[in-house]
């Protein structure tokens, strides 16, 4: 890029010769195109960057942000190791740009590093413009095109959206992208110069940048792939040049080798040092990000992938609003009617860090899933926007030759440029201006306001907390002799068993609550959760809400708040919570809704259940369509008898996923619950209606149906179970009971036959069927099939009122105990079978034995 920028200068002094009548000094080579046009490509240039600076500058977050934010701020000030793969050139380079520049907080200065990172791309983006418009265009055309078209794409990029939102807080996707930029910008001038005179250390620059950027993000080894193929597609003797080979491996090993810093800093015993990677085993683990497994989560279907292929265009468009996404459809086609040199490489790339991402992640379309992978896109968007640049220079040209009066086309030009331009700006400045932006911040510091102490031990269960309160902790100094345990066994490895993340999720959970029962006992500091946990098993202690955090007390003190722990919520600071000019995406959603909540517990536990039900609406309302936290607080609802809040969160469940009968069913049974039979129908009824073969939903109708005595729908309902379930016994025998109960001793004889013909072994069946054949007047074959219940379950008498209250059970019984041990030799097998079911019935199983 330096080189380039002095080629620039270089030029200029040609031009600026040239106009002075001077003799030019030295021949501007022919394939550099027309001088005059070199000035203006520097000037606009360093005007692109200062533009997207100071952009960036000014919607900056000025302290850390939601998600890894704190996490990579905190890693950069005691230079320590941050969640794989540790990102370790980022770590440096953030480190070293706050030590550059000493003014400001230090998260404020990391943020900063991105705002240069995202400018610097910027810059290398209109370069990458460039380049490919005048492989697409022959030198002798007018140039102000390709400048203009660049400018166009390069202004409408760094008002987009997404890349928008990663160069104003401290995390790696800017440098990433700058990373991506520059090796294909490098490639990109490599290839444009003629096959027998390539200057091939260019390629060995692109190999050192792109093995430093692969420190950065592994994004960077798909585009250094696709790079390699292109280079030995354009040029295939570079195989057989082994100083070329030999080189760029050396070089790019060379750049790899700064992953080494992480050995390094881990034997050091920093502060953070995520997955302690000073051996071999873990070193290599971190960097390979083992920990995190399989991206994908979900079932691989081909109607979901169009879903993710949807979002994906509904974020393009996003980026560029629909004109800017028009114009880089038309310089698609542009590159592919004039079979641009680029194409090839730019639409790998493309897909690369689109299709394949997809993919790849098999993302769910909920939430959680899109804010994830939304900046994993980045360099597909800059690739459209290279599109972009070709359209909009092509859109140019043709409306030059069509208008001919100067001025209505200048002035048509520049309508067309002040609509790319500032319709990305206007549409994305709200989401993207984090200058007021404390939430994450506030929310921290409120936790320790919760505290009883500075001195406490705080166990913290998602990264959000983790995070925040570590960078509270070491890099701000709010809090220095709190203790944090993440209960993940990430950071604190001494604290729980060995390999705890790869225990299965109850064994988990037991092996957590026994480290920290154990510190209970021990500990004299105060101990507090963040959030609150399931105490499972642990009866003499309990977790109190107070504030945003819960505190661990004696369970007989559980009820009991002082003074203290009452104020507590009037010292928070609320400024971000409370602004609704600050915009809030997904990952500050669930801050403050979590915030909200926890609040709420916090006054309902005080008994102020008006106040603490109040915040759990506005957590509520926070949330939107993210369905765990209407989970969370449905479920709270349900165990402290707020019915209605309940019934409202599994309302908004089912406007989240209107296809999913279990909402439905959820519903219905609280209702149920409440004695509201009606309504828990009609829930029960719009679950079938999802899906007409959901069993628990038809059952659930049945029963209700009983309970109204409406047996003929219910005997309907019950055959339909039975049609779904044929070879299920439970389903017969319960289409038996309901036909008993609405009289038809007919049809409950013959539903108890099938059900013991497809269980032979089903007991509670026999049972049935030996009391309704009593009810029917037919005794033996009564006494036959209650001898074989008894027989299979010698203790249904004891689990069930009937025999009690049937005279020919209490007869059976009484049989069972009185037989002897007379000569068996004259009886028939089924005489036999029958006399071991009654030993068998009477617990006499010795000669049960002898019958057999």
């Amino acid at each position: 890029l330096s080189r380039s920028i002095a080629g620039d200068l270089f030029l200029q002094r040609q031009c600026t010769l040239r106009r002075s009548g001077l003799k030019k000094q030295r021949n501007v080579p022919p394939s550099t195109g027309r001088p005059f046009d070199f000035p203006v490509r520097l000037w606009v240039g360093l005007a692109l960057f200062l533009l997207a600076f100071f952009t960036y500058l000014k919607t900056l977050c000025p302290t850390i942000y939601v998600g890894d934010s704190g996490e990579l701020i905190t890693a950069a000030s005691c230079l320590g190791i941050a969640h794989p793969p540790g990102y370790p050139i980022f770590v440096i380079l953030i480190k070293i740009v706050s030590i550059i520049f000493p003014f400001g907080s230090f998260a404020e200065r990391c943020a900063l590093a991105s705002a240069l990172f995202g400018a610097a791309s910027v810059l290398v983006l209109f370069k990458v413009c460039i380049c490919v418009s005048e492989n697409d265009h022959p030198t002798n055309r007018p140039p102000h095109f390709t400048v203009l078209g660049s400018t166009l794409a390069a202004v409408a990029f760094t008002f987009s959206l997404t890349f928008w939102s990663q160069t104003t807080i401290a995390e790696v996707y800017a440098l990433t992208l700058l990373v991506i930029l520059l090796i294909l910008y490098l490639v990109l001038l490599w290839q444009r110069q003629p096959e027998g005179s390539r200057d091939h250390r260019l390629l060995l620059a692109a190999a050192f940048i792109g093995g430093l950027g692969l420190s950065s993000h592994h994004t960077v080894a798909l585009i250094l792939a696709a790079l390699v193929v292109y280079v030995i597609y354009r040029s295939p003797r570079l195989l057989r040049n082994s100083g070329i080979l030999f080189g760029a491996m050396a070089l790019g090993g060379l750049g790899a080798s700064v992953y080494l810093f992480l050995a390094f800093r881990a034997s050091t015993n920093p502060s953070l040092n995520w997955g302690i990677p000073d051996t071999f085993s873990r070193f290599v683990a971190h960097i390979l990000r083992r920990e995190y497994g399989s991206p994908s989560h979900t079932a691989r279907t081909f109607a979901l992938f169009i879903k993710q292929l949807g979002f994906y265009f509904s974020m393009l468009l996003k980026q560029f609003t629909p004109l800017g996404a028009i114009l880089a459809a038309i310089g698609l086609g542009v590159a592919f009617r004039r079979r641009n040199k680029t194409l090839l490489i730019l639409l790998a790339c493309f897909l690369l860090c689109s299709l394949f991402f997809i993919l790849y992640t098999n993302y769910r379309l909920i939430p959680r899933d899109k804010s994830l992978v939304e900046v994993f896109f980045i360099p597909s968007f800059a690739i459209a926007a290279i599109f972009l640049a070709l359209g909009a220079s092509s859109v140019l040209r043709k409306a030059h030759q069509m208008i001919k009066p100067h001025n209505t086309f200048a002035i048509s030009a520049g309508a067309l440029a002040v609509l790319v331009c500032a319709l990305p700006l206007f549409a994305n400045y709200f989401y993207n201006d984090k200058s007021r932006n404390f939430l994450t911040y506030d929310y921290g510091v409120n936790i320790i306001r919760s505290m009883p102490s500075d001195g406490a031990i705080v166990f913290v269960d998602r990264d959000m907390e983790v995070f925040t309160l570590l960078f509270l902790k070491d890099v701000e100094r709010i809090c220095p002799n709190i203790e944090i345990i993440d209960r993940s066994g990430i950071l604190r490895r001494d604290f729980y068993v060995k390999d705890m993340r790869l225990m299965p999720e109850k064994q988990r959970e037991s092996a957590q609550l026994a480290a920290e029962h154990k510190l209970f006992k021990e500990e004299t500091r105060p101990i507090c959760y963040v959030p609150g946990v399931d105490l499972d098993g642990i009866k003499e202690f309990k977790l109190k809400p107070v504030g945003v955090a819960t505190l661990l007390v004696p369970a007989k003190d559980a009820a009991d708040f002082s003074e203290r722990e009452r104020a507590v919520p009037d010292t928070f600071i609320t400024r971000s919570l409370e602004d609704p000019s600050i915009f809030k995406d997904y990952t500050c959603r669930c801050v403050a809704m979590v915030w909200e909540l926890q609040l709420g517990d916090s006054y309902y536990w005080q008994g102020d259940h008006e106040k603490g039900k109040n915040l759990w609406r506005e957590s509520s309302r926070t949330a939107g369509d993210i369905m765990i936290l209407h989970t969370m607080l449905a479920d709270k609802a349900v165990g402290c008898g707020e019915t209605q809040i309940a019934v409202e969160e599994y309302n908004k469940i089912a406007d989240i996923r209107p296809q999913d009968p279990l909402v439905r069913m959820n519903l219905g049974i609280l209702f149920q619950r409440e004695g509201r039979l009606d309504e828990a129908l009609a829930a029960f009824d719009s679950a079938r209606r999802i899906n007409p073969t959901f069993l628990p939903a038809l059952k659930a109708c049945v029963n209700i149906e009983v309970k109204l005595k409406r047996f003929k729908k219910a005997i309907r309902l019950a055959n339909q179970i039975a049609e779904l379930a044929p070879r299920d016994p439970n389903a017969l025998r319960n289409l038996g009971v309901v036909c008993e109960l609405a009289g038809d001793y007919q049809g409950a004889l013959a539903a108890y036959q099938r059900a013991v013909s497809v269980q032979p072994t089903f007991a509670l069946a026999y049972a049935d069927m030996g009391f309704l054949q009593e009810k029917m007047g037919h005794t033996d074959a009564a006494k036959d099939a209650m001898r074989r219940a008894l027989a299979l379950d010698p203790d249904l008498p004891r689990k069930d009122a009937r025999w009690s209250q049937s005279s020919l059970a209490v007869e059976l019984q009484k049989e069972g105990e009185a037989l002897g041990t007379e000569d068996l030799s004259g009886l028939t097998a089924d005489q036999l079978q029958s006399r071991m079911r009654a030993f068998i019935a009477a617990k006499r199983y010795s000669q049960a034995i002898d019958v057999c």
